[in-house]
């Protein structure tokens, strides 16, 4: 599932007092892909709820920063199905359920996964155990400024 198919997925109701005890299961890790010359150090992860019939799926960008942390790229822009509610008449709005959805990324071990999927774009492979294009220089004689990551 790519994360601009959630907001097309049924929406999920949950209490605001007990959305936290939810449990979340990975599907998916990407990279982004922005300059073929430049190897991405961003992309998107999707994870979705593993106890309910109707699944509730959340997805963010991510971006690796320098010796190798990880960070939600915009935590503002976290794209999901969760609706969060008050009581039985009230759910908040998108601004308001963002520290919600943040506090949910927070509990899931996702930083690993993003990391996996970044080494994995590094030495040129895809999930599927493909190799990609991911170091166009490779072969030409040219070598990386210093401190460069390959």
């Amino acid at each position: 599932m790519k994360p601009w198919v959630i907001p097309s997925l049924p929406q999920v109701r949950v209490d605001l007092d007990n959305y936290a005890a939810m449990d979340f299961v990975h599907l998916s890790t990407d990279m982004g892909y922005s300059d073929p010359s430049d190897p991405p150090r961003s992309g998107h992860a999707v994870w979705v709820s593993a106890d309910d019939a109707t699944p509730a799926a959340i997805a963010w960008e991510w971006t690796i920063l320098s010796h190798g942390a990880v960070a939600i790229r915009d935590p503002m822009t976290v794209i999901s199905n969760l609706r969060f509610a008050l009581d039985d008449a009230n759910v908040l709005d998108s601004t308001q359920s963002a520290p919600h959805l943040n506090r949910l990324i927070h509990d899931l071990p996702w930083q690993s996964h993003a990391l996996r999927a970044f080494r994995r774009q590094r030495h040129g492979m895809t999930n599927a155990g493909r190799a990609i294009p991911t170091r166009p220089w490779a072969g030409t004689g040219h070598r990386l400024p210093a401190g460069t990551m390959a």
